[in-house]
């Protein structure tokens, strides 16, 4: 009966957490837009927009969005496994009644977060790369 008890409690538990986790992903996302790296990367994408030919423009745009959209995801993700839920709250809190981005508290892991971000900004950065290749003007790239 205990052994029961315990299992239901465990099931529970693993239900909780599995019902805030669409919330604090949500949240993360957000924590992630407020930083401003979503317009700095548009920006980015505007200034090598004169490479790509006029005929790849419309895949261009998508494929790099979707681009976009996997970075910002893949940082949200790394802020839900290495924060915990209150501290986002609270920054996005603090960024909506100052306008101004609000960090995060240091954790204890901090070199190795900031390890995988630096690994995440360059798979970004070779994604688009390998997209302005694609979808670009080869004669632009042989000048």
């Amino acid at each position: 009966m205990k052994k029961i008890i315990i299992l239901c409690a465990i099931a529970l538990s693993t239900q909780f957490t599995f019902a805030q986790s669409p919330e604090f992903k949500a949240d993360a996302l957000a924590y992630v837009k407020s930083t401003g790296i979503e317009a700095q990367i548009q920006q980015m994408k505007q200034s090598i927009e004169s490479y790509i030919l006029s005929e790849n423009k419309e895949a261009f745009d998508m494929e790099f969005n979707a681009a976009i959209q996997t970075f910002m995801n893949d940082f949200a993700q790394l802020i839900t496994e290495n924060f915990s839920e209150n501290d986002v709250k609270n920054a996005i809190e603090q960024y909506k009644s100052t306008n101004e981005f609000a960090g995060l508290p240091t954790v204890a892991n901090e070199a190795e977060v900031n390890t995988k971000i630096q690994e995440l900004q360059n798979k970004m950065l070779m994604d688009f790369q390998n997209i302005v290749m694609k979808y670009g003007d080869p004669q632009l790239f042989n000048q």
